[in-house]
C-alpha cells in the first residue's frame, strides 16, 4: 500500500502518524489473517496424523490397551481402570470396547492380581521401567478360548503419565 503526494511536505505530522497508525494496524490484521490460515492447516494436518494413528492400533493383530492406575487414599496402586482397548483386545477377551470402557482391569480379569501379572503393571507405573516379557502362560483369558487352557502371550508394557500401554500377542501356537 502505498499514499503519496507530487507535493513535497503535503502530509502533516500528525496525518503521517495516522497514516502510520493504520498502515501497522493493517499490517496487524494481515498477520492475523496468515496465523489464522496456518493454524488451520496444522490442527487438519494434526487430525489426519491422529487418524492414522488411531487405523493404525486399531487394525494391528496385536492386542492393545491404555490403562490409567486407580489409587487409594495412601497412593497405592488398587487396580488399573481400561482408557482403551483396540479390536485385537476385544477378540482375545471375548468382550466389545464399550463393555470394557471405564471398567478395571481386576473387576475384568480378577486372575490377574493371583498371577502376578498386575504387580508386573504396577512395577511399571511406580518404576517408569519397561516390561518386556516374551513368554506369559495365562489361563485366565476370557473370549473364546477353552476355560482352563494356557495361552502363551509375548507382553511389552510402558508407562504412560498415571499408568500404562500394553501390547500382548498370542504366541501359543508357536510356542508349540
Amino acid at each position: 500500500l502505498n499514499i503519496y503526494s507530487d507535493r513535497p511536505d503535503s502530509f502533516t505530522l500528525s496525518e503521517v502518524k495516522l497514516l502510520q497508525e493504520m498502515t501497522d494496524d493493517l499490517v496487524y490484521g494481515i498477520k492475523v489473517l496468515r496465523a489464522r490460515e496456518e493454524h488451520k492447516r496444522i490442527e487438519a494436518a494434526l487430525a489426519r496424523s491422529e487418524e492414522r494413528v488411531r487405523a493404525s492400533i486399531e487394525n494391528m493383530p496385536d492386542a492393545f490397551s491404555i490403562y490409567s492406575a486407580v489409587r487409594d487414599e495412601t497412593g497405592a496402586i488398587t487396580d488399573f481402570s481400561i482408557d482403551y482397548v483396540n479390536a485385537a483386545a476385544c477378540r482375545i477377551w471375548g468382550m466389545k470396547a464399550g463393555d470394557l470402557a471405564e471398567g478395571d482391569l481386576l473387576e475384568i480379569l480378577p486372575g490377574y492380581r493371583d498371577n502376578g501379572l498386575f504387580a508386573e503393571y504396577c512395577k511399571v507405573v511406580e518404576t517408569g521401567l519397561p516390561l518386556i516379557m516374551g513368554r506369559w502362560n495365562d489361563n485366565n483369558e476370557k473370549g473364546d478360548k477353552s476355560p482352563g487352557e494356557i495361552r502363551t502371550y509375548n507382553i511389552r508394557a510402558v508407562k504412560l503419565e498415571d499408568g500404562l500401554v500394553v501390547a500382548w500377542r498370542d504366541i501359543t501356537e508357536i510356542e508349540r
